[in-house]
C-alpha cells in the first residue's frame, strides 16, 4: 500500500527512480513502469487530508485463552498512523459471524477509519455462535491486553466506541455494562440493533438455539439452573423470562424488568443509540425487537438512551445500522466520568474509582454513588454484597486537603471495611455521626490510607486533613 506524501517528494522519487533505472538497464520500459508509480504518487497527494486503511490479522493461540480455543482478530489503522491518539471502534459480530465479517458487511472501513481517522478492532469473541457468554467475556478482555500492549499509545481511551449487531449488540451493550474501569476500558457511547439483551428470555422464546445456551463455555446450564450466569451476562432480567408478554414494543405496556437483576443500571450514564429492523418483517425476531425497546423504557428517565425502528429495513442483517449515522452519532461523545449512579457488579473488580471486593459470588452485589465536588462529600448507599471498599479521592475530583463527608448506607453486614486513598499523613480528626470515632479507624501508613470499620445501616464520617499528598 502507499503512504500518502507531499507532492514535491514524489515529483522527487518518480523522476530520481525512474532516471537512474533506464540509464543502468537501457530500457525504455522502466521509465514507462516507474512514471505511472511518479503520477498515481501526484494523485494521491491531492487526497492527503483523507485516511487510507491497514487492515492487520492476529491470532491469540489456544495455549493463552484457558478456554481450548484461539481467539483471531482483526485491527484497522489509519494510514498514515496520526501522531496523536485516535478513537478505537470496537466491533462485536452477529450470531454465526466473525471477526472479518465487518469487512463486507459494513462501510465501518470507510466510515471510520478512512474519513474520520479512527482504529477498528473486532474480535471473534472465542466462537461464531458464543452468545455472549464466558468464552466471549474471557477472550475479549484478551484481546483488548493484546491490544492496550500493541497499539495503547495510539488510543485515545476517552473516546472509545462499541457497536454490535443482534448477538452482538447484546454482547457489546453487556461487556461495557461489566467494564467501567476509571483509568482502563471503558466506552464513551455505544451502538446496539436488534440485540440479545434478555438471555433468559432468549432462551425461552428460542427453543432450537438451547442446545448453545447451555454449553459449558455459555451460559452452562438453562436458567433455573445457573440463573446468576444469565443475569450476568445480560442486560435486563425479566420478572419471569419464560413468559413472551415480559417485554414488548407498546409503549403504554412497562417492560416487567427486576430491576436489581439487571444490568442495565451501569449503561444509565453512557451515551446509547438503539435501533432495530421492522418490527414486522421477522415474527421469530420479535423478541430481540421488544427486548431493545425494553432497555430503551427502562433507560429513559436518564436521558441518554435513543431509540429507533427502522421501518424501511426488512431483514435481519448488519445494514440495520447506517454506519455514517452511526459514526455522526459516537465521535459527539467522549467518556465523562459520572456524578452518581446505581451500579451492579457481578465480580471482584474496579468500578471508576472504586475497588470492590465482593461477598457471595452468586449473586450481585451493589451500590449507588453520588459524588459532590463543590463541598468535598461522597455518598454510597444501598450497599450491599460487599465486602471492602477502596476508594480513590483524586479521580473523584474530591480532595484530601479539606474536611471530607462520607455518607453511607449498607444493607446488610457483609461489609468490613472502607479504605480512602489520596493522604500523605493521619487525618488530624475522624468523626462518626458528629462525634469522635475512636476505636473505628486507622491509619494505613504504607498504603497512605485511611481505614474505617463501617457499620450497618446509615452513618455519616467525617475526616479532618493532617497532611496531603
Amino acid at each position: 500500500m502507499l503512504p500518502l506524501r507531499a507532492s514535491g517528494e514524489c515529483l522527487l522519487e518518480g523522476i530520481c527512480v525512474a532516471w537512474i533505472i533506464a540509464l543502468v538497464q537501457f530500457r525504455l520500459f522502466f521509465l514507462i513502469v516507474f512514471s505511472v508509480i511518479f503520477f498515481g504518487c501526484q494523485e494521491l497527494a491531492f487526497a492527503a487530508d483523507q485516511y487510507d486503511a491497514d487492515t492487520q490479522y492476529y491470532e491469540i493461540p489456544a495455549s493463552e485463552t484457558t478456554t481450548g480455543y484461539p481467539e483471531p482478530y482483526v485491527v484497522v489503522r489509519p494510514v498514515p498512523l496520526p501522531p496523536t491518539p485516535v478513537p478505537l471502534l470496537i466491533i462485536f459480530h452477529s450470531y454465526g459471524g466473525s471477526h472479518e465479517s465487518f469487512l463486507t458487511e459494513t462501510d465501518f472501513v470507510n466510515t471510520a477509519v478512512r474519513q474520520r481517522g479512527w482504529m477498528i478492532l473486532s474480535m471473534l469473541g472465542g466462537h461464531p455462535f458464543h452468545r455472549g457468554g464466558l468464552m466471549s467475556q474471557i477472550h475479549t478482555d484478551l484481546v483488548l491486553e493484546h491490544m492496550q500492549a500493541s497499539d495503547g499509545d495510539s488510543i485515545d481511551f476517552s473516546r472509545i466506541y462499541g457497536v454490535g449487531f443482534s448477538v452482538g449488540g447484546g454482547a457489546v451493550l453487556n461487556y461495557a455494562a461489566r467494564h467501567l474501569n476509571f483509568s482502563g476500558w471503558r466506552f464513551a457511547a455505544l451502538v446496539s440493533a436488534s440485540a440479545n439483551l434478555s438471555i433468559a428470555h432468549s432462551y425461552y422464546e428460542e427453543p432450537h438455539s438451547q442446545l448453545e445456551y447451555v454449553h459449558p463455555l455459555v451460559m452452562g446450564g438453562n436458567p433455573s439452573e445457573v440463573p446468576f450466569h444469565y443475569q450476568q451476562y445480560s442486560v435486563l432480567e425479566a420478572t419471569n423470562p419464560s413468559i413472551s408478554e415480559s417485554f414488548s414494543l407498546d409503549p403504554e405496556t412497562y417492560p416487567s424488568i427486576e430491576s436489581d437483576l439487571s444490568l442495565a443500571h451501569n449503561l444509565s450514564n453512557i451515551p446509547l443509540f438503539l435501533l432495530h429492523e421492522n418490527s414486522s418483517s421477522i415474527p421469530g425476531l420479535y423478541h430481540l425487537y421488544a427486548q431493545t425497546f425494553g432497555l430503551y423504557s427502562f433507560l429513559l428517565p436518564f436521558g441518554k438512551a435513543n431509540y429507533e425502528e427502522r421501518s424501511d429495513i426488512n431483514n435481519h442483517s448488519w445494514w440495520v445500522i447506517d454506519s455514517e449515522v452511526a459514526c455522526e452519532f459516537l465521535e459527539n461523545h467522549s467518556f465523562e466520568m459520572p456524578l452518581g449512579g446505581r451500579y451492579l457488579i457481578d465480580r471482584t473488580m474496579k468500578l471508576f474509582s472504586f475497588d470492590v471486593e465482593r461477598g457471595s459470588e452468586e449473586r450481585f452485589s451493589a451500590f449507588t454513588f453520588y459524588r459532590y465536588p463543590t463541598v468535598n462529600e461522597l455518598q454510597l448507599l444501598e450497599v450491599r454484597n460487599i465486602q471492602s471498599l477502596r476508594v480513590e479521592l483524586d479521580s473523584l475530583d474530591l480532595t484530601a486537603t479539606l474536611p471530607l463527608s462520607l455518607l453511607f448506607l449498607f444493607q446488610d453486614e457483609t461489609i468490613n471495611e472502607v479504605r480512602i486513598f489520596g493522604y500523605s499523613a493521619a487525618p488530624q480528626e475522624v468523626l462518626l455521626n458528629g462525634t469522635i470515632a475512636n476505636g473505628l479507624w486507622e491509619w494505613v501508613e504504607d498504603e497512605n490510607a485511611i481505614l474505617l470499620s463501617p457499620q450497618l445501616g446509615f452513618q455519616k464520617w467525617t475526616i479532618h486533613p493532617g497532611g496531603t499528598l
